[in-house]
């Protein structure tokens, strides 16, 4: 009688020793991951590579300043995180539905933009942003997997031209366009003045300054123009708001015959005149095939949030909070 109950005291000790094991199993496995649903994991690692290359690009393409203004309180960090988990989530979904049809990205295919960067000077960039090549091999793959996916959806998506006209009306302004005619100097590089080499920055305020103290626009314009169209006084025609760069719309709304300040922008520094304005309203025939890319573009943003709600995921507040320390 003894040694059965021995026998049955060891099976239930192993037995809670091998549901022990699993369950720290189960527990090791998953601290790598900082949000987890019944199919997908994404780690650590995941995230804060992406966060990384964000800070990255804003520092490139921007400034760091740009880069902190997003991201100055701990609410702002906390919506970027959710927004890449959110992102790298619909990457790992839209790759599941793109290999259901068969559609998958080899490493060979991969490698081919990789070789693009033949002097690896962005790798280089990245590295001192410590983000490694892996990281950008499987950016790479998710960025054509968007791509992919978007394609095969937008091809299915149908809109009625009822749904053309309402947008149509709804959005009438949209269709007003404000047209300025537009004269601008462009500086991308450094020139010798007077002996002097000087950056495009100092260029600019020596335009600038000239322009203030009473010079025609069109002789400065000649003088310290790095494009063709300082043969016609800098004269780019006329523009709107979807026309110019992001950091000249501003300059739309200004009076007939003002000029602006240096403008900083990533083709670099920009004085632009203001000339004479017109206004022109598009019909919906002419905006027919616009809209319907609006539309599409609009049933593929709401696609997309209805993809997160069916596929909740759960985030771990911790290991969220640690991703802080990135910014």
């Amino acid at each position: 009688m003894k040694k059965k109950i021995d026998l049955r005291n060891s099976v239930i000790f192993l037995v809670s020793i091998l549901f022990i094991s699993i369950f720290l199993l189960f527990l090791f496995e998953n601290e790598k991951y900082i949000a987890i649903n019944k199919e997908y994991k994404i780690s650590e690692e995941e995230i804060s590579d992406y966060i990384k290359f964000s800070k990255f690009q804003y520092y490139e393409l921007f400034s760091p300043e740009e880069w902190i203004s997003i991201s100055k309180t701990d609410k702002q960090k906390e919506i970027l995180v959710k927004n890449t988990i959110n992102n790298v989530l619909l990457y790992k979904i839209k790759e599941n539905e793109i290999k259901k049809n068969g559609i998958t990205f080899s490493d060979k295919e991969i490698n081919k933009y990789m070789e693009m960067d033949e002097n690896n000077e962005f790798k280089n960039k990245l590295r001192n942003y410590n983000i490694s090549e892996n990281f950008l091999k499987n950016h790479i793959k998710n960025l054509l997997v968007e791509q992919s996916y978007k394609k095969n959806f937008l091809k299915r998506v149908n809109v009625s031209n009822k749904e053309i006209e309402k947008y149509y009306i709804k959005n009438k302004n949209d269709f007003i366009i404000k047209k300025v005619r537009m004269y601008q100097i462009w500086i991308k590089k450094s020139k010798v003045v007077n002996g002097e080499n000087k950056n495009p920055k100092k260029l600019a305020y020596a335009a600038y300054e000239e322009l203030k103290n009473g010079k025609d626009f069109k002789i400065v314009c000649d003088k310290y123009s790095q494009d063709d169209r300082n043969l016609v006084g800098g004269d780019i025609g006329y523009v709107d708001k979807n026309t110019v760069l992001s950091q000249l719309r501003d300059t739309l709304d200004m009076d007939e015959g003002i000029y602006s300040k240096p403008i900083k922008t990533k083709e670099g520094y920009f004085i632009v005149k203001v000339g004479d304005k017109k206004v022109i309203t598009k019909t919906l025939n002419e905006s027919n095939h616009k809209i319907k890319e609006k539309i599409k573009e609009k049933k593929y943003e709401e696609q997309e949030k209805n993809i997160l709600k069916e596929n909740s995921i759960n985030i771990n507040k911790n290991k969220l909070k640690k991703m802080y320390d990135l910014f």
